[in-house]
């Protein structure tokens, strides 16, 4: 879930920031499910805890997971690096431009 958030996409440091912490924090409820899970399968003389309760705090902990899902996707998911959603214009002097930083180099390692 965590990989929904992107931290590449984010054009400025608070962004990164922001997204880092929302991934540390999925992380973290995902740990506690897996714990609240592991409590819910114990007898109830094994934990002070008792599956009950265990199994309302995974409800709460999916809250939050879900929650915390969904902010990442205000973020763009486009690569705006990406070449291919350049203009067609601009991609074209891209190649050429390439292709002729190829041929400078093919010339000189001759």
């Amino acid at each position: 879930m965590a990989s929904r958030i992107r931290a590449r996409g984010a054009q400025s440091g608070y962004d990164r920031d922001l997204h880092t912490h929302l991934i540390n924090a999925l992380h973290a409820l995902e740990k506690a499910e897996g714990v609240c899970g592991q409590v819910t399968r114990m007898r109830d003389n094994e934990s002070l805890l008792s599956s009950g309760a265990a199994r309302q705090y995974m409800q709460d902990i999916r809250r939050a997971r879900n929650l915390i899902d969904g902010i990442g996707t205000l973020v763009s998911k486009v690569d705006y690096t990406d070449p291919d959603f350049l203009p067609e214009e601009t991609r074209s002097e891209l190649f050429h431009k390439k292709q002729e930083e190829l041929r400078t180099a093919k010339r000189r390692g001759s």
